[in-house]
């Protein structure tokens, strides 16, 4: 008998110390961790001592050994409510509190206990060494140990279903169900028989081991925290630029990368178990129904906010139950400067491009002046010698007048320069203003003032406006939108065309259509028409960008913007903007142009 119990205790000691090496071993720098590979430590101290103790040659010195190493036994309460309490974190604040009364009665019920043997009854030589009688008053240590562990045991059961998906859930009730049927019949084998006077092997610290086994197995098999996807792969992590952070299914973090900890300035405790929405109140709702990619603001705790652009990936477990999410969080403050400049750059290359009919458009009138202020001169000197001789007062007259008109017409030659001057610096400036009630006719009148010098004398431009509401919009961004898609038009017609310009409303949209009848989009290349940096002209006489950013600008106002073609034939472009949009946070001309 003796040798099957030294046996099973032997087995017992290995199995828990390779438990606790194993559990340790995977990252040691995580606290977690280290919590809960103290489990089987204490589980492997205790079944040494029972395998001592029962190998000594007297009474005496085995009950030496048990009150030396029977302590382990009264930690197992603290240790497992410990790791409960690092687990819960804010949905259980009562066992963080509870945590140092659970210490404070075990470290004195293990005082009594080694001290002087407190609860422990007469010991007796049996056949596989040595047995233990207790006394009633054993069961007030007992109760430090079994206290901790049964509250773990029914809070446990109310914070699954908050987390967890069905089949986990399951998984869970089954593994409560099974530590405490072990708790049972090692209670009942070490504490209750003995208690009564029936002497058996003990065997309560072989049954908690194999709980134990199960437990692990069933952390690991759901990917919980508690199991460290292992130091490389944390270090790998670590060294990421961008932030990465793993949510469980109501939205609390269950890890988080040192990236991120940087980005929202604290430290990972005070990041680990609490709600990520206090972080990014956009993800206040339900994680399943998550973009893959959207941007949005993240708020640290220092009060800073910082632009930043998400990526999400669902999380499953082995059984094919969403269980969680991946973010992957990159800041977007470098990105936003860098969006400025895009704009800056499209807005220059189409002004670059205008620049050759802009200038055409300025000397005209400067010639027209110049001609007339010389016709002015040479009739400032007609009149000088008429009035000299005592011409007719009617031929004075019509000197008066024709230099009165030729005046006019030189003022009216200054004010189309200043009109063409102040219409491309205010394209090319990029200063677009707040959103403001607009009538998008009078938007679509700027823009072709804009690219008039581009429309050749044998290209016909065609307008056909219906009476419009205003929109609310950011002008000076739909202006951008128009000027892009005008050019294109003009380009598109070569040297002979027709381009068409209409709007129109409904209910619920008001509709801006510009068409032409030049060479079209070939089929295969329409569905990537929109993709930055995506062009149909040849090299260097097109950067890419102005269909990216105007479809991103209108979209940014709510709206769309929709191509029809027929390679050969044509393209028509339409642009639709909602009469009472929902506007979000409008950005200037690339919104979420890089995140793409």
């Amino acid at each position: 008998m003796i040798e099957f119990v030294v046996v099973i205790k032997i087995l017992t000691c290995l199995a828990a110390v390779i438990l606790s090496c194993s559990i340790v071993s995977r990252d040691p720098g995580l606290r977690i961790n280290r919590l809960m590979a103290v489990v089987p430590a204490l589980i492997a101290l205790w079944a040494g001592g029972e395998l001592v103790s029962n190998m000594q040659p007297s009474a005496a010195q085995a009950e030496l050994w048990v009150r030396a190493t029977g302590g382990a036994l009264l930690l197992l309460g603290p240790a497992c409510l410990h790791i409960f309490a690092e687990l819960a974190g804010s949905r259980r604040p009562m066992a963080t509190r509870l945590l140092p009364v659970s210490y404070a009665a075990s470290s004195l019920a293990v005082g009594l206990h080694v001290t002087i043997g407190w609860g422990l009854g007469a010991v007796e030589p049996v056949a596989w060494g040595y047995a233990f009688g207790l006394e009633p008053k054993f069961a007030v240590l007992f109760a430090t140990l079994i206290a901790p562990i049964a509250y773990v045991l029914v809070c446990s059961g109310s914070i699954l279903p908050q987390s967890q998906s069905e089949t986990e859930r399951k998984g869970w009730r089954k593994l409560f169900a099974a530590i405490v049927a072990v708790v049972a019949v090692a209670t009942t084998i070490d504490v209750v028989l003995p208690a009564l006077g029936i002497r058996m092997p003990p065997m309560g610290s072989s049954c908690v081991i194999v709980v134990a086994y199960g437990s692990v197995i069933q952390f690991r098999r759901y990917g919980y925290a508690l199991m460290s996807p292992g130091t490389f792969a944390k270090q790998i992590l670590d060294t990421l630029n961008d932030g990465v952070v793993m949510l469980r299914l109501n939205g609390e973090t269950r890890s988080a990368n040192t990236a991120f900890q940087r980005l929202v300035d604290a430290d990972i405790e005070a990041i680990l178990n609490s709600q990520f929405s206090r972080f990014v109140p956009e993800l206040e709702k339900d994680l399943s129904t998550l973009e893959s990619n959207f941007e949005c603001e993240l708020h640290a705790c220092s009060g800073a906010v910082t632009p930043i652009h998400i990526s999400v990936t669902p999380l499953f477990n082995p059984s094919g139950a969403f269980c969680g999410v991946a973010l992957l969080i990159r800041d977007l403050r470098e990105v936003s400067e860098l969006r400025g400049s895009l704009v800056a750059s499209d807005r220059l290359a189409t002004v670059g491009g205008l620049s050759a009919g802009i200038s055409d458009e300025i000397r005209e009138p400067i010639h027209e002046m110049r001609s007339h202020l010389e016709g002015i001169r040479m009739r400032l000197g007609v009149l000088n010698d008429a009035a000299g001789e005592c011409t007719s007062q009617e031929k004075l007259s019509m000197l008066v007048n024709d230099r009165e008109e030729l005046l006019d017409e030189c003022l009216e030659g200054i004010d189309r320069i200043d009109a063409i001057v102040r219409d491309v610096r205010g394209f090319a400036s990029g200063i677009t203003g707040p959103v403001e009630l607009t009538d998008l006719n009078t938007l679509i009148s700027d823009a072709l003032r804009i690219v008039r010098a581009r429309v050749g004398d044998d290209i016909r431009v065609e307008k056909q406006f219906d009476e419009l509401i205003p929109v609310p919009c950011v002008p000076g961004e739909i202006v951008q939108v128009l000027v892009n898609l005008l050019v294109n038009a003009i380009h598109a017609t070569g040297d002979t065309g027709r381009v068409q310009v209409s709007s129109w409303q409904d209910k619920h949209e008001v509709w801006i259509c510009i068409e032409d009848n030049g060479y079209g989009v070939p089929r295969d290349v329409i569905t990537r028409i929109f993709d930055p940096f995506f062009t149909t002209k040849v090299v260097g006489d097109g950067t890419g960008l102005g269909l990216a950013i105007s479809h991103h600008i209108v979209r940014n106002h709510g709206g769309d913007l929709r191509v029809e073609s027929e390679e050969g034939r044509g393209a028509r472009f339409t642009l639709l903007l909602p009469v009472d949009p929902e506007l979000p946070c409008t950005e200037s001309a690339v919104s979420m142009l890089l995140s793409r």
